[in-house]
């Protein structure tokens, strides 16, 4: 396989077998999450700690290797954990994947800022996936001819199931045929081999058993000019202002403007103000224990609509840009790096500007374009107004797109 990027499609797994062995996986998963993440934070600010402090490569490394192994109960120097508290369910290489996990986490933590205070150390909730690597766990289908599944697939009766560890068997949810035809094309190109599934993760979630299934999906060839930059502006008035430039005709305006506050900010402004409206009125009902579950679901239920909102938008605009760096051939994406972007906390609440910043990474990774970060120039200021939408306006941001594109001063 030749390039690759990387897809993670989330799928509801169902255990095969009767309440007992339903109950076996159940419990089998949460002491993995637990026991995997408890044991990851354990390890991460030990060696973040040694790190501070100076320890030698020789310390760190020792570290390291203490941090994935079980603990031994005669032993209690061959592991960072307590044979005590610590029992590692077998099956799933769960101590030995952790030092991987954390250099993996700490060195993008480091490039992030980690030591000179721009970010925090990383940790994990209980509730994180529990990672799954790739040859401990496998796709079958019952059919008797490959043909006869591929008939089947995109259909009712289409089925799918995965071994895992300890004898545990799945059945993959699919879904409604018309709306998952997408991940019953991404699960048939794994069949043919097509496509290569890589290390994933299981987790339980709202009772449900869900699999992250982690994919390397082949990059498509597309012919681009190394010469020719797109500039984004990103902003709250204007979610993403692209600039194309040609070096060898820069008087060449192409431009894009892609949502607007209105359609992003102030719906997710929106739908804040409904969450803290609740919250507040939440507050004084009194109902604690096991009604306080059932009390926070609207609650609940909001974030998830939040979320869903503004991952959805930022999807479409990410894509409105690389569609538009595709259609122009540019190789090169010139983004401003705001994580230190100074405006007050509301705009920044409202404002995901590191997550869609994160979605036109990806997607052009996807199509073998770079993106390149550079210094921001354009005022924080002009985001805490609402302005008018007219011609002079579009002009403005596009100018600050343009000065993007051509701008030297490159963030590593």
């Amino acid at each position: 396989m030749g390039k690759t990027y990387i897809s993670v499609k989330k799928i509801q797994l169902i255990p095969q077998g009767d309440k007992d062995e339903v109950n076996r996986v159940y419990q089998y998963i949460r002491d993995g999450m637990y026991y995997q993440n408890t044991a990851y934070n354990i390890l991460i600010s030990t060696i973040y700690a040694a790190i501070k402090r100076g320890a030698s490569e020789e310390e760190i490394a020792e570290l390291y290797r203490r941090g994935s192994r079980k603990p031994k109960k005669n032993d209690p120097e061959y592991s960072l954990y307590d044979a005590d508290v610590f029992d590692f369910p077998i099956g799933l290489p769960i101590a030995g994947s952790l030092g991987h996990m954390v250099r993996a986490d700490l060195s993008k933590a480091t490039k992030d800022g980690l030591f000179k205070g721009n970010t925090t150390i990383p940790t994990k909730r209980r509730t994180a996936p529990l990672k799954v690597p790739k040859k401990f766990f496998t796709f079958y289908h019952p059919e008797q001819s490959e043909d006869l599944f591929y008939d089947k697939l995109y259909t009712s009766e289409g089925e799918i199931y995965m071994k895992f560890v300890n004898g545990i068997i799945f059945k993959l949810r699919l879904g409604n045929p018309y709306k998952s035809k997408e991940l019953r094309t991404t699960m048939e190109r794994i069949f043919t081999g097509e496509y290569e599934c890589a290390d994933s993760g299981i987790q339980i979630d709202n009772k449900k058993i869900m699999f992250l299934l982690t994919v390397k999906v082949p990059k498509k060839e597309i012919e681009l000019n190394k010469n020719l930059i797109v500039g984004i502006r990103l902003g709250v008035n204007i979610s993403a202002t692209c600039a194309f430039y040609d070096p060898e005709n820069p008087q060449k305006k192409i431009a894009l403007y892609s949502g607007d506050r209105d359609s992003g900010y102030h719906v997710k402004q929106s739908i804040m103000a409904q969450y803290q409206r609740l919250q507040k009125s939440l507050k004084y009902t009194g109902q604690n224990g096991h009604g306080r579950k059932k009390k926070l679901q609207p609650l609940e239920r909001l974030k998830k609509k939040e979320r869903h909102f503004i991952e959805t938008y930022y999807h479409k605009v990410s894509r409105d840009v690389v569609d538009f760096t595709v259609k122009n051939h540019a190789k090169t994406i010139y983004m401003e790096d705001l994580k230190d972007f100074d405006c007050d906390y509301k705009l920044k609440r409202g404002w995901s500007r590191y997550l869609l910043a994160q979605y036109i990474t990806y997607k052009a990774d996807r199509v073998g374009i770079k993106v390149q970060k550079v210094e921001p120039i354009t005022d924080p200021y002009q985001e805490t107004i609402e302005f008018e939408d007219n011609k002079e306006t579009r002009e403005l941001y596009y100018q600050d797109a343009k000065k993007i594109a051509l701008s030297k001063e490159f963030v590593k």
